[in-house]
Formats: C-alpha cells, structure tokens, sequence
C-alpha cells in the first residue's frame, strides 16, 4: 500500500496547523516524521486516520484519492495508529483490551477466551514480550500498556502502522523487541511512519526523514544522505553548536537520603542519597521496582520500615501531602490517570497542590 498526502492544510479556529504539508509514505518502508512539539506531525497523522478533516489537500492510497470517516474504517482498511496517548479500558484485561474490536467467538456465539488467550501468547512467544494477559490493564505497568496496545495493531494485520513516540514508556530491551518487530513488519511490505525525537532510533531504524517545522514539511531525505546536525537545524530553524554542553554545576551538601527503605512488597532494603544541584538517575528493567520506590517515598504506597531524612529532619510521609509540605514533588509515570484531573482546567490543576496558599479562608479565590 502507497499513500501520498499532498497539499494538506489544517486550522483550528485562528490556529492555523497546517500548510501545504506532503508525505508519501511506501510499502515496506519505515518513514520517520520529525519536528519539534507542535510542528504538525500528530495532526498530520490524525487526518489520515479519520480523527480530524483536512481543509484543503488530498489523500490517495494506491492512486486512488479517499479519505476515512472516523479511525475504525482505517482500521478496516489496513491504516492503523498506535497513539502516544494510550487507548486502553483500564477496568479490562489485557487480553481483553486486545480483542476489544474482532473478538473471537465458539459455535455457541459466546466469547472464547480460551482461543484468544493461546493466539495472544502464541504471539508474544514469536515477538519475544512478556505480559500478563489475564492481568487488569490498570494494574499494570505503562510499559506493559504500551507494548499491549503495539501487540493489539500488530495483530490486526495493517499495511499502514503510524507510531507516536512508542518507544517513551518502553525500557531498553522492550524498545530492541519492538524494533524486532518493526523488521519483521517491514519485512512484510508494511509501511511504518514513526514519530521521534530520539535521533539514535531514527538513524538506526528509519529508511526516510521527514522534518516538519511550523506546520510546514521542510525536507524529505533518505536517512543515509541526511546528518543529525541537519536534522535539527531544519526542526529548529537555526543551527545548534552544542548538542551536550559541559556541566558547569557542582552537586553540593545532601539535601535527601533515603535509609534502608523497603517499599511494599520488596524483599531487599533501599539506601541512596540525593546532593543539592544534583540530578539523580534510577534506572532499572521493568519491574525492578524504580516507580515503587518512588510512589512509597512520596506517601502514595506503603512501605515496611526505613527513614526518609529531608534536609536533615525526618519525614514521616504517610499521604502526598505530607511530601508536598515538606517540599517534594512527584511527576507521575501515568500522567493521564495519576497527575491530572482531565475534566479541570489547566490553571485549576496546576494550583491543586498549593490551595493552601492561595485560599487562607477556605473560599477559592479565582483571581
């Protein structure tokens, strides 16, 4: 399947998104799609897929020019979106998250989840994943969300697979199998558009660069005739002399540690500390642990036994409140789910933590 889109324009209300931006995307080959947040690229996506209607411009697949109505007639027609914002039903299994749209059913007409449970393990055996099929998707982990929704596309046998960042939430090996799976889908004839900001995955894995900027494509190149340095002065619009500065700061006395800390669940103990103009990395496969740790420290999770010592005083951290009055803050794996309240504004999220402050007399104040 070959899709050209030409002369695509986008406005939302006086904003307008896109200009006269053109891709072709061909079979068999994954075409990477660049630019800074806001340059168009998701959007550009969403137009193919049904979720938004172009202004102007047109898309022809194979030579014939159509548009879907709505992501579900993509679906059907081979043109599938694996969203950076994941689509899952939390309150659903795994496995049932991936057989939500083409169940399969007995003679009877009743779910068999005996067959769908050994076709889905069937296929994480051949990819080489991991996951717990029969597990809740909100209990589980982003990254086993993430590699869930990847297994759900994959499955549906597209001959278009669009990918928004799949790699954030993903560990190190996570992201090798699903460049393994990439090449075997190429291998297959699908095209892939894949949507990153990581320079070494797109040199590595990607056939073609497109670079937009502005709502505007900017080039289109082989990745074999196109440098990094290029790369980022066709998104940035400017050269960039330094990719890695070097550290001018020097990490002063410790303003947090963390003493034999055993986190729910944990067999062993957990000690670290933590120095003023310090950035501290934890790192880990998943299931190691590096989010549990995390979660107990600032109230949300239990743990049994250890000392969190901040600038010197104790804390006894039994809710997030008690971090956030002692002067610690906490950036959430799952922001959609565990650091935002969707249907609040952005100015009322952002001054949740601080009420205290702005409303003395217990009467919102807006202003």
């Amino acid at each position: 399947m070959e899709i050209v889109m030409s002369g695509i324009a986008k406005a939302f209300g006086t904003n307008q998104v896109l200009r006269d931006v053109s891709i072709t995307l061909k079979e068999g080959e994954v075409h990477a799609l660049m630019g800074e947040n806001g340059a168009g690229k998701s959007t550009l996506m969403n137009i193919l897929t049904g979720i938004h209607k172009a202004d102007a411009g047109k898309i022809t697949i194979d030579g014939v020019e159509r548009t879907f109505p709505n992501p579900r007639e993509a679906e059907l027609n081979g043109v599938a979106f694996i969203h950076q914002e994941l689509n899952i039903w939390p309150n659903l299994t795994l496995l049932e998250n991936l057989y939500l749209m083409r169940p399969k059913r007995n003679k009877f007409g009743m779910l068999d989840k005996k067959a769908m449970l050994e076709e889905a393990q069937n296929t994480c055996r051949e990819l080489g994943i991991e996951l717990p099929l029969t597990t809740e998707a909100g209990l589980c982990s982003v990254g086993h969300q993430q590699m869930a929704e990847i297994l759900r596309i994959l499955m549906l046998d597209a001959k278009v697979v669009i990918m928004d960042e799949p790699t954030a939430a993903l560990t190190e090996r996570e992201t090798a199998t699903l460049f393994k799976m990439m090449r075997k889908m190429k291998a297959r004839g699908v095209a892939i558009v894949y949507i990153s900001h990581r320079m070494e995955e797109v040199f590595s894995e990607c056939d073609t660069i497109t670079v937009m900027r502005d709502g505007h494509t900017i080039i289109t190149k082989p990745t074999a005739e196109i440098s990094v340095d290029e790369v980022v002065r066709h998104m940035v619009g400017r050269s960039i002399d330094e990719f890695y500065p070097a550290r001018t700061t020097t990490p002063g006395e410790v303003v947090m540690s963390v003493d034999n800390l055993k986190p729910e669940g944990f067999d062993n103990e957990i000690s670290f500390s933590l120095r003023k103009g310090e950035i501290l990395g934890v790192a880990g496969l998943m299931g190691a642990g590096r989010t549990e740790i995390m979660r107990a420290i600032f109230g949300v999770d239990k743990h049994n036994g250890g000392t969190v010592t901040v600038n010197g005083s104790v804390l006894n951290c039994k809710k997030p409140e008690d971090a956030i009055k002692a002067g610690i803050a906490f950036i959430t794996e799952n922001r959609k789910s565990e650091g935002l309240i969707l249907d609040f504004s952005i100015g009322s999220n952002i001054t949740l933590p601080n009420l205290g402050d702005i409303c003395p007399s217990h009467v919102l104040d807006k202003g």
